[in-house]
């Protein structure tokens, strides 16, 4: 029965390093899987930072860009608006100098 024991003793030895070898293997798989996961976690999360950067900037610019619209109408308005003025007021000085020349037209044919 000592030479059984001694076969069953080397088995169990022989199994045990088996399992152990299967779990060092297992753990191994899993430290790689969970460095590719983080791996990949941080990749997501940089792009995730650019993407809210980038966004961030073309905020900006389409921001910039509307104020410059912004001013570019506002200019062009107040243009318009001084143009009508000039122009009114060239109507204006262009009736007041018909009144005028009427005035003096009719004056003459009143006294004449």
């Amino acid at each position: 029965m000592g030479e059984h024991a001694g076969a069953s003793q080397t088995e169990l030895s022989r199994r045990v390093a088996g399992v152990e070898d299967r779990l060092a293997r297992f753990e191994m798989d899993r430290d790689r899987k969970d460095k590719e996961l983080n791996e990949k976690y941080e990749t997501l999360r940089v792009g995730l930072e650019n993407e809210a950067l980038a966004r961030e900037i073309l905020q900006e610019r389409k921001l910039k860009e509307l104020k410059l619209v912004e001013s570019g109408v506002t200019l062009d308005l107040n243009l318009e608006r001084q143009g009508r003025m000039e122009a009114e007021m060239r109507v204006a000085k262009s009736l007041d100098d018909r009144c005028i020349a009427l005035s003096v037209e009719l004056g003459a044919h009143t006294y004449g």
